[in-house]
């Protein structure tokens, strides 16, 4: 007897049959991120990252570092990249290349951590002071939470990268991606506690957003 895994397959949409021997993971599926150039794949376990040919599932692995937790995964069109959130801040890699492509130190253990298409942006969520820090580009930008609310964890940058939402505990608010400047003021509705704003989504051309409740509520 032997104990039960996960496993990755990929199968043909023609005849339905496997194009490689499946990939056992033995230590915990956590994420697979498709990239978009129809072949490769990141897959995130316990382990660390992998970035694979989906025709063959052979590729290499990225190990985490000791006390990281991956938070986040952007894929643009031409990388895929992952943040990393440990005690003392972020990192960005992109398993790929198998490189860091920026690390960046924070107050406080991020409590998420969001990504730009193409990885470049990142928002990181500092819990115990309620802010958030807008990092990319010529600055950091540290954003206080609306008078009268709460940030929450959620958020997304728009496709183009040029909005940033982020969710409030009652509602969302919008940012320029770079300057951190509020587009308008906080779109908030009437959500008794304990239900907080948990998802929020940006369609694919960016000119809608979407949010969600913990507890199923749409705005």
């Amino acid at each position: 007897d032997r104990p039960l895994t996960e496993a990755l397959s990929v199968l043909s949409l023609q005849d339905g049959h496997a194009l490689a021997r499946p990939l056992e993971i033995a230590d915990g599926l956590q994420a697979l991120v498709p990239a978009l150039d129809d072949v490769h794949v990141a897959l995130l376990s316990d382990n660390g990252l992998q970035y694979l040919d989906g025709r063959t599932l052979q590729g290499s692995t990225m190990r985490t570092q000791k006390d990281e937790a991956i938070v986040a995964a952007g894929t643009g069109t031409h990388r895929i990249a992952f943040a990393t959130a440990s005690p003392d801040g972020v990192r960005v890699v992109e398993p790929a290349a198998n490189r860091t492509i920026a690390s960046d130190v924070t107050a406080e253990p991020p409590g998420a951590v969001t990504l730009s298409a193409d990885g470049t942006l990142r928002a990181v969520f500092l819990p115990a002071n309620q802010l958030i820090q807008l990092i990319g580009g010529a600055t950091t930008r540290v954003i206080d939470a609306p008078i009268g609310t709460q940030f929450a964890r959620s958020a997304a940058f728009s496709p183009d990268g040029n909005t940033f939402a982020q969710a409030l505990v009652d509602g969302v608010l919008l940012l320029d991606a770079r300057s951190g400047e509020w587009l308008a003021p906080p779109m908030r509705a009437p959500i008794p506690a304990p239900d907080v704003v948990s998802q929020i989504a940006f369609s694919a051309a960016g000119t809608k957003l979407l949010a969600r409740t913990y507890f199923g509520r749409w705005l």
